[in-house]
């Protein structure tokens, strides 16, 4: 299972989202969005947002809907079936 967290610096949301995925025991790659413009272009075209703002974190897991924010729900879902 590939867990990519497309992040940005200062975002609580973010943070609560790497750590619970890390407590869950769920290896994980982060991308901070603000370190170049092809990371934000990624996430865009992950979620199909070709612009206007979106909520931070955008969570893309293979096989599911990518989510937006810190969702404990999901995370949970991920671990039950890792």
């Amino acid at each position: 299972m590939n867990i990519t967290v497309y992040s940005k610096p200062d975002c609580v949301q973010c943070e609560f989202t790497k750590t619970h995925l890390g407590r869950e025991g769920l290896p994980h790659t982060v991308i901070d969005v603000t370190a170049d413009e092809s990371a934000m272009a990624a996430m865009r075209l992950a979620v199909g947002e070709p612009a206007g703002p979106v909520q931070m974190p955008v969570v893309v897991v293979d096989g599911m809907e990518p989510w937006h924010g810190f969702r404990i729900d999901l995370i949970r879902a991920l671990k039950a079936a890792a």
